[in-house]
């Protein structure tokens, strides 16, 4: 069987949706490229297309270029809309123009992303007609840096048309039950690990040169795309109340509507913390892995965690709020991984501190032992069959 991706993984980089498809061709399940959300594409490609999967759909409606044409008389179809079905007028409000309101603004973007939504929902229909499985991973219930109505009314429609939903967690599920209607087939598929993604960490102490830390003193780390949602700020106060205790790395690239100036005064108030706000590249990310005495994922929310995989990959424990999502994984294991309440430094302070009083021998070989319970093989196993018991069905 062969299925195609948004977005493409070769004009994304991003390590899970590799591991994947690969997981996903051991089962017979292939990955085929060329994918053009739009109706017209699907129209005339039907015939060669078994299988779509989405994931993080939102891209394509917020990023929906301008001179893209949606329907005729587009215009006529929105005010149709907007006069006829409750509650849309909320959704078209700004794609009409209002000569009776001067002053009225319309929103930067929006109508670009109406467009993207109606196009999506055509291109979707479209799949359904002609009998193409769409498979939707539900990777988070709110998208990292917030959503908005539109974001809202475009997961509705993919939920309705997905026949098939992939949810990372037991609270992932329930959290999509609450929010969306799907006749979808639903099943759970945890994040699998990084192992044999990442190259080999150098030696320790060079690390620790490089940074300019103590390497007699532990240290905890904070790595990856560094954004409002993680909580950086309540990792920088644990680390001060610590008073030098523990030193504290920040490492990644800060997202664009991350506050950098605020985050690199606080670091400057605290001693021995390195913040590093710049992309960090595989190699970084092993050694900055390996050299942590575990890492820190203070969340304020979270459905699932590639950096909780990533440091179990690399036999390092966490300590992390107390999300549904982590305390899922790491709950039952207390030398692997401990839970603070979300959003108190002091909480977190504490956790670090009883963690790092577990021998390290021990920490990193539990963190190892729950790794392997994540390997892809086993991870992607009832996905490759919701795959294979609809080509079954086809082929009938």
């Amino acid at each position: 069987m062969h299925i195609r991706s948004y977005p493409d993984p070769k004009k994304l980089r991003n390590p899970y949706l590799d591991l994947f498809y690969n997981a996903l061709q051991k089962q017979g399940i292939y990955l085929q490229s060329g994918l053009e959300i739009n109706p017209t594409w699907i129209v005339e490609n039907n015939q060669s297309i078994q299988g779509i999967h989405l994931h993080w759909p939102e891209d394509f409606w917020r990023n929906y270029p301008a001179d893209i044409p949606v329907v005729k008389k587009r215009r006529g179809l929105i005010r149709f809309l907007h006069n006829n079905i409750p509650f849309v007028w909320r959704l078209t409000k700004s794609t009409l123009e209002s000569p009776d309101e001067p002053n009225y603004k319309r929103p930067k973007g929006t109508i670009n992303k109406c467009k993207g939504l109606i196009n999506l929902f055509r291109f979707l229909r479209l799949a359904r007609k002609y009998d193409i499985q769409v498979a939707w991973t539900f990777h988070n219930t709110q998208s990292h840096e917030g959503d908005d109505y539109l974001d809202k009314i475009g997961y509705m429609i993919t939920a309705k048309m997905a026949n098939l939903i992939i949810l990372h967690s037991a609270s992932s599920r329930a959290d999509f039950t609450k929010r969306y209607s799907s006749n979808g087939k639903k099943t759970t598929m945890p994040i699998g690990n990084y192992k044999d993604v990442y190259p080999s960490p150098r030696d320790k102490a060079t690390v620790f040169k490089e940074l300019g830390l103590n390497e007699t003193l532990p240290m905890v780390s904070c790595i990856g795309m560094i954004r409002d949602y993680k909580g950086i700020d309540t990792a920088c106060e644990a680390i001060k109340s610590l008073n030098g205790r523990c030193q504290l790395l920040i490492a990644g690239a800060p997202h664009d509507t991350f506050d950098l100036d605020k985050l690199t005064t606080n670091v400057n108030n605290i001693p021995g913390t390195k913040l590093i706000p710049q992309f960090v590249s595989d190699q970084d990310f092993a050694d900055y892995s390996a050299a942590s005495d575990l890492i820190l994922l203070p969340y304020q929310r979270i459905n699932g965690s590639s950096a909780l995989l990533a440091a179990l990959t690399f036999s390092r424990g966490v300590v992390a709020s107390d999300l549904p999502y982590f305390r899922e994984i790491i709950g039952g294991t207390p030398n692997a991984g401990r839970l603070f309440k979300q959003g108190d430094p002091v909480a977190l302070a504490d956790a670090i501190t009883s963690f790092l009083e577990v021998d390290e021998l021990t920490r990193n070989s539990s963190a190892e032992t729950l790794c392997t319970n994540y390997d892809w093989d086993n991870v992607i196993t009832d996905v490759a069959k919701a795959y294979k018991d609809w080509g079954n069905k086809n082929a009938r």
